[in-house]
């Protein structure tokens, strides 16, 4: 006799997910061998699937089985949605293999059977919602699948399973490619290599992308003429030789391609702007230029560029002011160090600005030190410096011609100190009495190395620091050491006397 009392229920929801699982059994594609995942410890997931195309195991993936019915529809009924928790969403982009979403609406039909399945790989909708995005405190997540994407006995998602494995292949073939290129890499150190590789691709344009995949012809890759890459490394290769009008053109045909450009693009647009803005003189312009640049990408050489054309119009103009640049001038980057050192010695706090050079490496730390030492009129001394960072810097270094620059200075000024006749407005045509020869000499051909470097990128700019030393040295030093701190005083590439990467 049976026993009088409640019995355990089954629920709601035990119904609906038997329901949908008997809609999936019975409409699957024909050559899929489904395995039911339930009991096991693969969380998140609902089945396994075998892929058996003319009797052949080809390929693995798993499937995420959610039924309702109680459907939710876009309003153009486009798309259905489920709502799943975000810890699972999250776990879910920790897979490698392929996860199908697959979506069963009950309310069509009393029969499961007859009841309609969608589906959408989870990946395309983890990049829909941006997963890596979700904040920590998300409970749930919305995804949704096309009600245009209806499993059937007859779908066929072969392709689709076999571009995803590709996929996910391709990044153990870079893995390999890394262990051949860095024997002895440890695995982790490998793994922080390619995971580099990827992110520097994403956060570069397609051009990279699309040299990198082109034909390989030559030894290193090349933006497609046309592109906004190719204008962008045109107009920097003319900037460096002070073709200014060819890399205002440049500039001028990267602007109308910015429009969905990646962030570095937008930026390094901005830095050569600029970068072009000072080379003709027009630094307050230059300003918003870097800080634009800033603004897309916070890099410190974008601070350190839009400091340094600050500082020009502010020593010109308002040297009082210069005080609050170094707001401006947080962390410690070795290029913020750079320029902070700059600024110090700018405003006569010479020992601030070698202790600043000093947290620098070679050759930078030479040529801080050497700039600081010339402006505290110590030309000893920053002769001193400019041998050292010459030592350390090779021929390619863009360091090398400012040194060559301060080494010249230097010398001169060594050369004339010993004159015993005050200096004039002129310099009579025999020269200065007592004027040092053989420091003079030295002077001559360290005067000689500078021109052959500024010949050799272009006769930039920098040119007036070298017409100028007889000059400065007949209105007197501290004059000439202005100079320094104006337009004239900027390379090729970086802007003022300090380099930027």
């Amino acid at each position: 006799m049976p026993v009088d009392g409640p019995l355990p229920g089954t629920g709601d929801q035990h119904d609906i997910n038997a329901d949908a699982t008997r809609c999936l059994m019975a409409r699957h594609p024909k050559n899929w061998r489904v395995q039911s995942l339930e009991g096991t410890d693969d969380y998140g997931y609902d089945f396994q699937v075998q892929t058996t195309p003319n009797q052949q195991a080809t390929d693995i993936f798993r499937i995420q089985l959610k039924g309702t019915r109680s459907p939710n529809l876009t309003a153009d009924g486009e798309y259905i949605s489920v709502s799943l928790k975000a810890t699972t969403v999250r776990y879910y982009a920790r897979a490698v293999e392929p996860v199908l979403l697959v979506i069963c609406d009950l309310s069509v039909n009393e029969d499961p059977v007859d009841c309609p399945l969608y589906y959408v790989w989870l990946r395309d909708e983890l990049n829909r919602i941006s997963v890596d995005d979700l904040s920590a405190e998300r409970k749930s997540v919305t995804l949704r699948a096309p009600t245009k994407n209806v499993l059937t006995i007859a779908t066929d998602l072969s392709e689709d399973i076999r571009h995803q494995n590709e996929l996910s292949r391709m990044g153990h073939i870079l893995s390999e490619r890394a262990e051949q290129t860095h024997p002895g890499m440890q695995a982790d150190d490998r793994l922080t290599l390619v995971q580099g590789v990827v992110k520097g691709l994403a956060a570069r344009g397609s051009a990279l992308m699309n040299a990198l995949a082109g034909p390989t012809e030559d030894y290193w890759v090349n933006p497609a003429r046309g592109t906004l890459a190719w204008n962008l490394t045109q107009a920097k290769a003319d900037l460096q030789v002070t073709a200014l009008d060819r890399a205002k053109i440049q500039l001028d045909e990267a602007e109308p391609k910015l429009e969905g450009s990646a962030t570095l693009e937008l930026a390094e647009y901005w830095r050569l702007r600029g970068n072009w803005q000072v080379q003709t003189g027009d630094n307050r312009a230059a300003v918003s230029s870097y800080q634009n640049a800033y603004e897309v990408t916070p890099l410190p050489k974008f601070r350190a560029a839009q400091v340094e054309a600050e500082i020009r119009i502010r020593f010109e103009n308002d040297s009082d002011s210069l005080a609050e640049l170094h707001d401006l001038l947080e962390g410690e980057d070795p290029t913020i160090i750079a320029i902070r050192s700059r600024l110090h010695a700018v405003q006569g706090h010479y020992e601030l600005a070698v202790e600043q050079a000093n947290l620098l490496a070679e050759p930078q730390r030479s040529f801080a030190r050497a700039f600081a030492h010339w402006l505290s009129e110590e030309p000893a001394n920053a002769l001193t410096d400019c041998e050292a960072g010459l030592e350390a810097c090779d021929a390619s270094d863009d360091i090398r011609e400012l040194l060559l620059l301060l080494r010249a200075r230097a010398k001169f000024s060594l050369a004339v100190a010993t004159a015993t006749t005050p200096r004039r407005e002129s310099i009579p045509p025999a020269g200065l009495p007592g004027v040092d020869l053989q420091k003079l000499e030295e002077a001559w051909v360290a005067i000689n190395d500078a021109v052959l470097s500024i010949k050799a990128s272009g006769w930039g700019s920098n040119i007036e620091q070298l017409v100028d030393i007889w000059g400065g040295h007949s209105v007197g030093p501290w004059q000439s050491r202005v100079d320094t701190c104006r337009p004239e005083g900027c390379s090729a590439e970086a802007p003022g006397l300090t380099p930027y990467p």
